[in-house]
């Protein structure tokens, strides 16, 4: 079955889509052809020439990977997509169509429904035998948990389907069903039948652990940062109240660090790629494996530069962070969120804040650049907590290369989302998942704007690089 697997924008354009290239590698396991079209980067490579200056400047559907033109945004069957953007979409398809393929797979996240929606359309108008495939982090949210219901026959036809979960191991499952013809469908796949979604939980599997990605058609030339991303974890060892990560994925694992010594030498040997971006929430969070790691990279002599996202860990001693240097290590990003215990146990984030600074000198000592995620205005955070986050920034600035600050948010299947009444949040009718406040009123969206920028404006007295990652504090660097 030769499968056209793709991705349409808008999504981020500093790293090749991991996703992508690993479900192509199952596939390729699996003994499947399949050829990979990152649409997305093309889509911005084609506006990026047309456009020129004018483009980064603000182009009314301009995105990158802070900022995405609201025009993108949908759920697919009830908004129309802005001419422009149909226009973009359906040069950006030719090169699919003009081959022939049995299976087109897509992968769905909040940014690209709109987009993904009109482009099956047109694959199901000039293919109209063929199959489609949805997966990705949206998939779950379409089909099982907030989609319309009535619109789930113009997303799947009976022969049609989606994986709203880890895809490793249902794909081969369910491209054995497809090859045999007979029986229901694998576990942890959704179908279509008689009007109706038909959908098993599926049971764990370690095939991710030992899946070794070659990263085969794409070009890293044509991402901004011209690093290649390896997953090192998938999951998370905590569960912070602001979070769905633990949602996402079956427990905490670890990559099979022979598996990773392997695809550290083809990234290096085969793409001729030496800068690496280690994915996982918290790469050291199996402290003994990340040791282990740390020391066959030492060991094998392999040179190449890494960063990663870390959690703030006591036994992330002067020693441990040394090697990190000495394996290569560069950059990492960590989670600090508030320098305030009471808030902390709030999020239950379990971090001491006398070891959080200990490890921050250490990495600076270290020549590892480090980047720290702040949330200003957690449920139940006052204006003495804030203050004691701008105490730490006060104190430990020049350890810190970055901040990243955000108001806090509420985000579905976080225990914020799930127990409202908990944190004494209260939502606006109507309203936005930003827009909320406390039941005291001592926590809205303007007291938490206004937090944001005083992190902001100390960061910048500090010599601090900061970055609000979310489009709707990007205006805030007009008031800098």
């Amino acid at each position: 079955m030769k499968t056209a697997l793709m991705i349409l924008p808008a999504w981020s354009i500093q790293n090749l889509p991991l996703g992508l290239a690993t479900v192509a590698a199952r596939f390729r396991d699996c003994g499947y052809p399949v050829e990979v079209f990152d649409l997305n980067i093309h889509c911005w490579r084609q506006c990026s020439r047309r456009y020129g200056n004018m483009w980064k400047s603000g182009h009314r559907f301009y995105w990158d990977d802070q900022s995405r033109s609201s025009l993108w945004e949908g759920r697919g069957t009830s908004k129309e997509l802005d001419s422009e953007i149909m226009e973009l979409l359906d040069r950006a398809v030719v090169p699919v169509l003009n081959e022939s393929f049995e299976l087109f797979a897509f992968s769905l996240f909040e940014g690209n429904i709109q987009s993904t929606f009109y482009t099956v359309q047109c694959i199901r108008k000039n293919f109209p035998d063929a199959r489609i495939m949805f997966g990705g982090p949206s998939t779950a949210d379409i089909f099982l948990k907030y989609g319309d219901k009535g619109s789930f026959g113009q997303w799947l036809t009976e022969k049609d389907c989606a994986i709203p979960g880890e895809a490793e191991k249902v794909l081969a499952d369910l491209l054995l069903w497809w090859k045999d013809g007979t029986g229901d469908p694998p576990d942890g796949v959704v179908t279509y039948h008689n009007a109706s979604i038909r959908y098993s939980p599926p049971e764990s599997s370690n095939t991710w652990e030992n899946l070794e990605i070659d990263y085969s058609g794409f070009d890293l030339a044509h991402y901004s940062q011209k690093v290649i991303p390896v997953e090192i974890t998938r999951g998370c060892t905590r569960k912070c109240a602001y979070c769905s990560e633990k949602n996402l994925h079956a427990g905490y694992r670890v990559k099979s660090i022979d598996c990773l010594m392997s695809m550290f030498r083809t990234c290096i040997e085969k793409r001729k790629c030496r800068w690496l971006s280690f994915v996982g929430s918290n790469i050291n969070g199996d402290f003994t494996f990340f040791t282990n790691m740390l020391t066959r990279i030492l060991s094998s002599g392999i040179s190449m530069g890494w960063g990663g996202s870390i959690i703030l860990d006591k036994r992330l001693d002067t020693q441990t962070i040394r090697a990190m240097a000495r394996s290569g290590c560069t950059y990492v990003n960590t989670g600090l969120e508030s320098a305030s215990p009471e808030v902390l146990g709030k999020m239950n984030k379990p971090i001491d804040i006398e070891c959080a600074q200990r490890i921050l000198r250490d990495l600076h000592a270290a020549r590892i650049d480090t980047a720290v995620n702040l949330i200003a205005g957690f449920p139940g955070e006052t204006e003495t907590d804030h203050q004691l986050t701008l105490d730490f920034i006060r104190k430990n600035g020049r350890f810190i290369k970055r901040v990243h600050v955000s108001p806090c948010s509420i985000f579905n299947d976080t225990a914020l989302s799930l127990y409202p009444q908990r944190f004494g949040i209260e939502f606006k009718p109507g309203g936005s998942p930003d827009d909320w406040a406390t039941d005291d009123g001592e926590n809205t969206l303007l007291i938490r704007q206004r937090r944001v920028k005083e992190i902001i404006r100390l960061s910048v007295e500090n010599g601090i690089q900061w970055l609000a990652p979310f489009e709707k504090n990007l205006s805030m660097r007009r008031n800098f």
